[in-house]
């Protein structure tokens, strides 16, 4: 089940152009995509629409790891400003990592 849903999340960042390396991962059928080894740098450097997608999409991979089943849209909209934020300053973490932290100090405070 994993494998697929790296597949499918694979296939969604690279039909919207985050990461060429990772669309040459995703053919190579020993090589498999996953959510939580995408880096900052590598969603941030994709065009505005697919860097959008890809924070987007991680935010609600994020949020279902939380359990998160209700949320504003104006909370969504600041978690995803701030992971961006922090990913501009840090390209080189895992922006999975980015949006944990982000939606841990948010539900914290």
């Amino acid at each position: 089940m994993k494998r697929h849903m790296a597949v499918i999340a694979a296939g969604l960042l690279t039909t919207f152009g985050v990461g060429s390396s990772l669309a040459q991962q995703v053919t190579d059928d020993e090589s498999v995509f996953y959510v939580r080894t995408v880096t900052c740098a590598e969603i941030t450097t994709g065009s505005g629409e697919a860097s959008g997608y890809a924070f987007v999409f991680l935010y609600g991979y994020a949020a279902g790891e939380m359990n998160l089943d209700a949320q504003t849209s104006t909370a969504i909209e600041s978690t995803i400003v701030a992971a961006r934020s922090l990913c501009g300053t840090t390209p080189d973490r895992k922006a999975l990592n980015v949006f944990r932290e982000v939606m841990a100090s948010e539900e914290s405070s």
